[in-house]
């Protein structure tokens, strides 16, 4: 029913119908694609999001590990502070 009502039209405006047809047709496509392009994208943002919430995690991580080295790092210089008190006492 449709391509009747669209081939009535475009024999009513001639050629020029038929132009308009193609280039809609066209326009359609061009359509299609960036609507893919859009979601390949979306899909992209995606796995970028993902693998930065992933090297958050890390970072995390890793500060989390620098804190505790600095905290083993002050212990034992102040073990090593006392030792040579100890020692200078001993004199």
């Amino acid at each position: 029913m449709q391509t009747n009502q669209k081939s009535d039209r475009t024999e009513s405006l001639g050629g020029e119908g038929e132009t308009i047809l193609m280039l809609c047709n066209h326009r359609g496509k061009e359509i299609a694609w960036l609507r893919q392009e859009i979601d390949e994208l979306r899909a992209d943002r995606k796995s970028l999001q993902s693998r930065c919430n992933e090297q958050a995690v890390t970072i995390d991580l890793l500060k989390a590990k620098v804190k505790q080295q600095k905290l083993i790092i002050g212990a034992s210089e102040r073990v090593i502070k006392e030792i040579i008190h100890s020692y200078h006492r001993e004199d």
